[in-house]
């Protein structure tokens, strides 16, 4: 079985091309490891002079050596010292070029050396170990690597800072201090020493389950930074949902025709609007058929409808609303109450040609509010719904910026930041293994609550008081558990 005392080396790079490529090795053993992959471009001249030395924390320039001491590669190396090092212990690297016969050639010269190969995230697992980090900020790490916006890198970043440890371990010390009280109170039950006055005690309690809940309505948000949200493109036949699709990818993903009922069934693309992932789907027009893959298709469409996180309803610019659309919409009010569906009136171009390109987008627009306001049932005052009507022209990229925009207010309002930047819920993020156990502390503190409602004895509180504060520990990592160890950094690269 692999020991933690091991001296561990990886390659901390991606395999592949690519003009760097990083030999990481940490251990005892790192150093002598060093020496033996690495001679300096200027080693010391002369007798008088000492021999080299790696100056800690500083990069050296020289030649990396292969397994039988030849020269392989011009390289920096660097050490760094333990116990101020990345995982605490002595670490070095070498950084060479990025080819896989160079990668490949040098790792091999290190596990002749004496170091075994890393296992994935041993070397987050053994900062954890040794107290550089908590299991909160371990798990950070992971996300960092595999966050896919912007976005959703700070939020991980804030957790690898130590927010989330921070948060939580402020209610843990607010239920350690019950904990105490209810212990005195068993113990010395004939002492002055009492538990607190139950008004207080149920008031600590009520603000640890704030603050839970507040974390885990970040986690619900946070999902959609991790895992994006689902936009649906829905409307009559021939509205040019696949033209605008393309639009807004940038790209010719769709099948454009004049003729109507050419998506028979929904095309789904991931786009990213103003750092956040957005699956886009495109669906089959709206109508009635007696073709069957066109009718399946059209089912689809309003499934899809019904769960979707934001619905872009597109109609045509230079027709009248049809009683189908106006039904359609009608039966959406929610989605429109919650500011979570866009109407887009398109085809502005063939508009314009009519009226004039400004008289067309105010005419459009004027259109698109009236509609809303009378399915919506709500009075149609000087630029009501304006945030939630566009009218583009996506054969000509006419407002699509605009509607981009759109579609990234609309997801601030997702994930609670209103049109703010952020994402709504603070830096503070937790991810699901984590969520689980603060929910598990939560309903654990909601039986204490109730348990204080009915004048039960300190012992049965201290119960509930341990279980929650063991779930807590356990978000952090105080408690020691190997399964869940193994668990969490399994799920790690090689090299971290």
């Amino acid at each position: 079985m692999p020991s933690v005392f091991d001296t561990i080396a990886a390659i901390a790079t991606p395999p592949g091309l690519g003009g760097i490529a990083v030999l990481r090795i940490s251990g005892q053993g790192s150093l002598a490891l060093l020496y033996r992959l690495f001679r300096p471009a200027r080693p010391g001249r002369g007798e008088c002079e000492a021999p080299f030395a790696f100056i800690p924390r500083h990069m050296h320039y020289g030649e990396a050596l292969d397994a039988a001491g030849e020269r392989l590669d011009e390289v920096l190396a660097v050490y760094m010292p333990g116990p101020h090092s990345a995982t605490g212990e002595d670490v070095g690297e070498i950084h060479c070029h990025g080819g896989s016969g160079v990668t490949a050639a040098l790792l091999e010269a290190a596990l002749t050396g004496g170091a075994r190969l890393a296992e994935a995230g041993e070397f987050t697992r053994r900062a954890f170990l040794n107290g550089r980090m908590d299991l909160t900020q371990a798990e950070a790490v992971a996300e960092i690597i595999s966050a896919p916006t912007r976005e959703g890198v700070r939020l991980a970043s804030a957790k690898l800072d130590g927010a989330l440890a921070r948060e939580v371990r402020a209610v843990r010390d607010s239920l350690d201090a019950l904990r105490i009280q209810v212990t005195l109170s068993v113990d010395f039950p004939d002492e002055d020493a009492e538990l607190l006055s139950r008004p207080v005690f149920m008031s600590t309690v009520a603000e640890c389950m704030s603050a839970m809940r507040r974390l885990l309505a970040a986690f619900e948000r946070a999902r959609l930074w991790s895992e994006g949200a689902v936009a649906v493109l829905a409307g009559m036949v021939n509205a040019g949902k696949s033209s605008l699709l393309n639009a807004l990818l940038g790209r010719e993903r769709a099948i454009v025709s004049s003729a109507p009922g050419t998506t028979r069934d929904y095309i789904e693309e991931s786009v990213n609007i103003q750092g956040l992932p957005l699956s886009l789907m495109d669906t089959a027009g709206l109508r009635e058929s007696g073709d069957v893959v066109e009718a399946e298709g059209i089912r689809r469409t309003r499934d899809l409808a019904e769960g979707a996180d934001i619905l872009l309803f597109v109609l045509d610019a230079n027709a009248a609303p049809q009683p189908e659309e106006r039904e359609f919409l009608r039966r959406r009010g929610d989605l429109l109450r919650e500011g979570r569906l866009l109407l887009v009136l398109n085809k502005l171009d063939a508009l314009a040609e009519t009226l004039g390109p400004r008289i067309a987008l105010e005419a459009a627009k004027a259109r698109g509010r009236a509609l809303l306001a009378e399915v919506g049932d709500t009075a149609a005052e000087a630029g009501a719904f304006d945030h939630v009507c566009f009218a583009v022209s996506a054969k000509q990229g006419q407002g699509v910026d605009e509607l981009s925009s759109g579609l990234g207010l609309a997801l601030r309002r997702l994930d609670g930041s209103g049109g703010g930047s952020g994402s709504g819920g603070g830096d503070i993020a937790p991810n699901l293994r984590q969520a689980a156990l603060l929910r598990e502390a939560l309903r654990d503190l909601e039986q204490l609550s109730e348990a204080l409602a009915q004048g039960h004895p300190p012992d049965i509180l201290g119960v509930h008081l341990e279980a929650a504060a063991h779930c807590l520990a356990s978000v952090t990592g105080v408690l020691d558990n190997e399964a869940v160890l193994d668990s969490i950094f399994s799920s790690f690269c090689i090299g971290k």
